[in-house]
C-alpha cells in the first residue's frame, strides 16, 4: 500500500522519495520518507550513529543470557549482528516482549537475531527512528517531521540542519553551495 502511495507521490512532484528504515512484509511500524537523497544518507547510514528502536514479542520466556547475548553480538551467515541496548518489557511462560536499540539496518537483522537464539518472532514493531518516534500514530498516515524533529536527526551525525537554500559560492568559475 506505501509502495502504491509513493510513487504516486513522486510521479506527482517529479521527484525521489527515499525511505530511512525499511519493514518487510511481516513487520509493522516507522520509516521516514524523504524527498532529500542527502537527508536520506546523512540519517540512514550507521556511520552516523542514529539508532533505530524495535519491540519485539517471541513466543518463549526471554531469559537475562540471551539478551546479553543480543548487546554482545550474534554471527548469523557471514554477518555480525548486535543490538546496542536490549530489555525486557515483559514476559510470562509462554511469549516476551522486549526492545532493541540498532544502528545498522542489515536485512531482516532483528528477525536472525532472534532465530540464532532459537526463538521464534511473532511481531517486530519499529517504534523509533532516532528521536522519532511511532507513539500513537494510525497505520498508514504520515505527518511532516518539524524542523526540531529533523534538527535532532542530524545531531548524532555532527551536522547542522540546513535553514533553507544553500548560500552559493563561486568556486573556480562554478557556483556551489558554501561549507560553513
Amino acid at each position: 500500500m506505501i509502495a502504491g502511495r509513493c510513487s504516486t507521490c513522486c510521479r506527482r512532484t517529479g521527484g525521489h522519495l527515499y525511505t530511512v528504515g525499511r519493514l518487510d512484509a511481516d513487520s509493522e511500524g516507522l520509516i521516514l520518507l524523504t524527498n532529500d537523497g542527502e537527508f536520506c544518507q546523512r540519517v540512514a547510514h550507521p556511520s552516523h550513529g542514529l539508532l533505530k528502536t524495535y519491540r519485539v514479542t517471541v513466543a518463549k520466556r526471554l531469559e537475562p543470557e540471551a539478551l546479553e547475548q543480543l548487546t554482545a553480538g550474534l554471527r548469523d551467515k557471514g554477518d555480525f549482528l548486535k543490538a546496542r541496548r536490549a530489555r525486557l518489557l515483559s514476559a510470562n511462560n509462554t511469549r516476551s516482549e522486549a526492545e532493541l536499540l540498532l544502528a545498522e539496518g542489515k536485512n531482516r537483522e532483528v528477525r536472525r537475531m532472534f532465530k540464532a537464539l532459537g526463538l521464534r518472532v511473532l511481531r517486530l514493531q519499529g517504534v523509533a527512528v532516532g528521536p522519532v518516534k511511532l507513539g500513537e500514530l494510525p497505520s498508514g498516515k504520515w505527518p511532516p517531521l518539524s524542523r526540531s524533529e529533523v534538527a535532532s536527526c542530524l545531531k548524532p551525525a555532527g551536522k547542522a540542519p540546513r535553514p533553507g537554500p544553500p548560500e552559493l559560492t563561486r568556486v573556480r568559475g562554478r557556483f556551489t553551495p558554501r561549507v560553513q
